[in-house]
């Protein structure tokens, strides 16, 4: 249970490990979203749901992006068992989404929670160039990946407001960082 919601998460799927410090990250990109419901929220490298069903609990219009099947099939069985609407989810490659769909709708919000590798540049790029959101929320459990994608996003005009490190996993060399940035 994270943010109030009892998540349902099979062994082929991600979940955070530590679930006190799965809450700090959640109330972290949480309190970056805004307040005011019925704000178009696009959650890129969803998983099963972490952000996204708190996100839709509050009110807010979730895309969900993933490409594990296993975590979309979760992500609906967690929403209807907490009775979450809002959140529509989508089983395919963040980068074919990117590519086919993320010109379709406008989105207030895009939250990127990539694996350890990070996004490949020219996605980033559309992400900022082409989505452009006023708002990107990026998680990230790799250092140098981050730096190259703050590089590309602060080239495509958006500004650096807030980098919050946090230790998802004590006594390791391994930090998970949240950043915000806004369009100039």
């Amino acid at each position: 249970e994270v943010g109030g919601i009892s998540f349902h998460v099979t062994p082929d799927t991600f979940f955070q490990t530590n679930a006190f410090a799965a809450e700090k990250l959640l109330e972290t990109v949480t309190g970056h979203i805004g307040s005011k419901p019925g704000s178009e929220i696009l959650d890129l490298y969803s998983g099963v749901g972490l952000f996204s069903l708190p996100i839709a609990k509050a009110g807010h219009k979730v895309t969900a992006v993933e490409e594990n099947p296993q975590a979309i099939e979760d992500g609906k069985l967690t929403a209807k068992i907490n009775r979450i609407g809002g959140c529509r989810f989508l089983a395919m490659r963040t980068q074919d989404y990117l590519k086919k769909r993320a010109r379709e709708r406008r989105f207030d919000t895009v939250i990127l929670d990539p694996p350890r590798d990070g996004c490949p540049e020219w996605a980033i790029r559309l992400i900022g160039r082409g989505v452009r959101p006023r708002r990107i929320v990026n998680v990230s459990c790799n250092p140098q990946a981050l730096a190259n994608d703050l590089a590309v996003l602060t080239q495509s005009g958006y500004r650096i407001r807030e980098i919050l490190p946090l230790d998802m996993f004590p006594h390791t060399a391994h930090l998970e960082s949240v950043t915000l940035l806004e369009r100039v």
